[in-house]
């Protein structure tokens, strides 16, 4: 897919926006079309190769009826689930980083927010599952917080699982205080014909 067809995605998924939020979206949306997809000659991309991505051409999910999510469920686990890319358009974010990232803040939708409190702890490991299911060639984004203020401890799981074609990136943002504990696993089940840039 090339950049330039990121731009008609982008025109009728963020009209309903509000024009500050588009704004910011549009500039990130810039500069990933300026940088392109990062390449081999770049050091923390030498072992990457997502050339096949430009030819590729990739549409905004489709509302998904949510499914029986039973089946991915972890026992003793707080489930936050995000179906197709969530719903929630994320307002405030950093868009700083690689064309990755800038082509993630111009289309993030909320995933998890987690913040605790100095000496907080969580009662339960945090499950977060992300499930892409469609027939079509889609994309979603989503953009994760974990907050841990000072001696705060909590255990998150990203899940991710999918059938079809599709592209997806996901941005965790993770802020720690002093003697904060944060166990962080992923699982990752996705389907074959899928890329996933975390």
């Amino acid at each position: 897919m090339s950049t330039a067809q990121f731009s008609e995605v982008f025109e009728h998924w963020a009209a309903g926006l509000p024009a500050d939020a588009r704004d910011a979206r549009a500039q990130s949306l810039a500069r990933f079309d300026t940088q392109g997809w990062p390449h081999r000659k770049l050091e923390d991309w030498r072992y990457t190769d997502l050339s096949a991505l430009a030819a590729k051409t990739f549409t905004a999910p489709s509302p998904l009826t949510t499914p029986d999510l039973v089946a991915y469920a972890l026992e003793g686990c707080e489930l936050h689930a995000y179906v197709n890319g969530g719903s929630g358009a994320l307002r405030n974010f950093n868009g700083e980083g690689n064309s990755v990232v800038a082509l993630n803040a111009a289309f993030a939708r909320e995933g998890l927010q987690l913040h605790l409190a100095a000496n907080q702890r969580a009662a339960q490991p945090v499950h977060v599952l992300t499930v892409m299911d469609s027939t079509q060639p889609v994309m979603a984004h989503l953009r994760h917080r974990i907050h841990l203020e000072a001696n705060a401890e909590a255990t998150v799981i990203l899940h991710h699982v999918g059938n079809g074609a599709y592209l997806t990136t996901q941005v965790t943002d993770i802020e720690l205080g002093p003697g904060a504990k944060l166990t962080l696993y992923r699982l990752q089940d996705e389907a074959e014909g899928s890329t996933h840039l975390a």
